[in-house]
């Protein structure tokens, strides 16, 4: 069931499921839907989770406003974990949650036990701007359709996207203005994200997972975390063929991230 906090400055949803004993916290992507619209998806996808953890999904707050950061993002989030009284975190992010989560265990280390970062990068690039440049464009001319395919096209796998592009187009026609606002805000706030220099101060387990094919970073983040975090507590796993949204759809991904969670790995 979603639930709603309400944060000193804003509002924030998220959903929990599971009944361990274990704390889990997801920080999904960026979205132009509210990953709160897909809660019972997520709840299927990650039920290998159920027993051995409690998990929060959290949304990113409602109102955000114009000049937000990945930081603000985060800070944001730590509210949210304040409130709610979570401790020795297993943290989760993907894409830019990945950004989020990465802030989170650089400054606040004692709240995390492990982090797993899916797709994600610890400083943005030109390709990546040129990208979000596009995306907040079309978001505030209100080219919902449009939004909808660059965006898909670069996340989704190229079998998925050429499947399915007529109805990802279809799904556009849903998006409000409101969401088209609230979008366009998140993806700015990717912009001159670097906390290369953070990673030196990481001390918990950190899994990274990238794959190859993925149009909006590849690999090559994964070399770069590797030149600044200590080696002794760095993992990293190498897909091939799923894209930037490997977490959707790389078959073993949730085992793998359980696994490294749980000390199996």
């Amino acid at each position: 069931m979603v639930e709603e906090l309400l944060l000193k400055n804003n509002k924030m949803k998220y959903f929990k499921f599971g009944s361990g004993s274990k704390t889990m916290v997801m920080v999904p992507g960026l979205s132009v839907k509210s990953v709160c619209d897909y809660e019972n998806n997520i709840i299927s996808d990650y039920k290998i989770f159920n027993d051995e953890f409690t998990i929060y999904c959290f949304d990113r707050v409602d109102k955000p406003v114009e000049g937000y950061t990945i930081n603000d993002l985060a800070n944001d989030l730590l509210e949210a974990i304040t409130l709610l009284n979570l401790k020795d975190i297993y943290l989760f992010g993907a894409s830019q949650g990945g950004m989020i989560s990465f802030t989170l265990t650089i400054n606040h280390p004692n709240l995390f036990k492990k982090l797993v970062v899916a797709s994600t990068t610890p400083c943005i690039g030109d390709r990546l701007n040129k990208d979000l440049f596009n995306w907040v464009d079309l978001a505030k001319k209100r080219k919902k359709e449009e939004l909808y395919d660059s965006f898909c096209k670069l996340i989704y796998p190229d079998a998925f996207y050429n499947k399915c592009s007529d109805l990802i187009k279809t799904l556009a026609k849903d998006v409000t203005d409101e969401e088209l606002d609230k979008f366009s805000i998140l993806a700015n706030s990717i912009h001159n994200f670097d906390i290369r220099e953070g990673l030196k101060l990481v001390n918990i387990p950190v899994l990274m997972v990238n794959d190859k094919t993925d149009k909006l970073f590849g690999i090559e983040t994964i070399n770069i975390v590797k030149s600044y975090i200590n080696k002794d507590i760095f993992k990293y796993h190498i897909y091939d063929g799923f894209g930037h949204a490997l977490y959707d759809f790389a078959p073993d991904f949730k085992e793998l991230m359980f696994n490294f969670f749980m000390g199996k790995e």
